[in-house]
């Protein structure tokens, strides 16, 4: 038990340090870090009713709102009534999104080459395939809880 809480907490440092690393480019976008994760949310859905992603990225409905509000001025997502409950929101990505997430991953990237320089690539490639391991595991218990 103790070698899966430290994972968890490993995992917890990793994804700080690679949104540190996100946050300059980030602020040249005038984006928060949860701007980019409803972002990248909703870019792997398509589309989405506006309370599914507020569920999604554990916000409140109506703090959703106001990030929407946001994003929909700077052209980042589109809303629009949802056809068979008109009180539903639909909200989907627009082509500048994919563009912005294409950059992301390819800063990131171009960072994390450099600081795994060091790393022989068997190692890599044995890294890559544990933690495809553990998504694997990961998401077979999530579907065994829907």
């Amino acid at each position: 038990m103790e070698i899966d809480i430290k994972l968890l907490e490993l995992f917890g440092l990793i994804n700080k340090k690679i949104w540190k690393m996100v946050a300059p480019f980030l602020k040249e976008l005038q984006m928060s870090v949860t701007d980019m994760l409803l972002l990248q949310r909703l870019a792997k859905k398509q589309s989405c009713k506006a309370t599914e992603l507020a569920a999604l990225i554990g916000i409140p409905t109506s703090t959703l709102t106001g990030i929407a509000d946001r994003l929909v001025a700077g052209g980042y997502i589109e809303r629009e009534h949802d056809k068979e409950d008109r009180r539903s929101i639909i909200m989907r990505v627009t082509p500048k999104v994919r563009l912005i997430i294409n950059d992301k991953k390819k800063v990131i990237g171009e960072i994390l080459a450099e600081k795994f320089k060091s790393i022989s690539e068997s190692r890599k490639e044995r890294l890559l395939e544990d933690l495809q391991c553990i998504l694997t595991i990961m998401e077979e218990k999530e579907e065994n809880t829907e």
